[in-house]
């Protein structure tokens, strides 16, 4: 049985590879190249910090469930009764909850950024309006 044990993250490895392998093979769309505007408003300024937030949310997402696999095998591995055990089990009990502590409070920003995001098709002569994208003007203030 332990044997089997260490097979597992192999297998969980190589079996997309063959599953990949028996898909019909097509030739891959062309890459899009994303090119990062300039920050001219605040939305678009908020839409870059929340698409650097998206990625550090995943990656972190990523690093916890790597982190709860690794310590249910090392609960798995070790015999019954151990201290090494006892602490494998306590590490994945603290993994969930950091996972639950991640995903929770993405899901609150997400909420926040919608409740209060802008509609991008406001008329801009009805708000005050900064122009950062020169220097050689000074900032325009229209309206109210």
């Amino acid at each position: 049985m332990k044997r089997f044990l260490y097979f597992i993250p192999i297998l969980s490895l190589t079996i997309p590879f063959f599953a990949q392998a028996l898909t019909k093979l097509e030739t891959p769309a062309p890459v899009a190249v994303v090119e990062l505007g300039k920050i001219s408003n605040v939305n678009s300024l908020v839409a870059r910090i929340a698409g650097i937030g998206d990625v550090v949310v995943y990656l972190l997402v990523a690093l916890a469930v790597i982190f709860i696999v690794y310590n249910v095998v090392r609960y798995m591995i070790r015999p019954d009764g151990s201290d090494s055990r006892r602490e494998a089990g306590t590490s994945i009990l603290w993994g969930l909850i950091g996972l639950f502590v991640i995903v929770s409070i993405w899901g609150i920003v997400n909420i926040l950024t919608n409740t209060f995001s802008t509609d991008s098709n406001v008329p801009s002569d009805r708000f005050p309006n900064a122009n950062f994208v020169t220097d050689q003007q000074k900032p325009t203030f229209y309206g109210m």
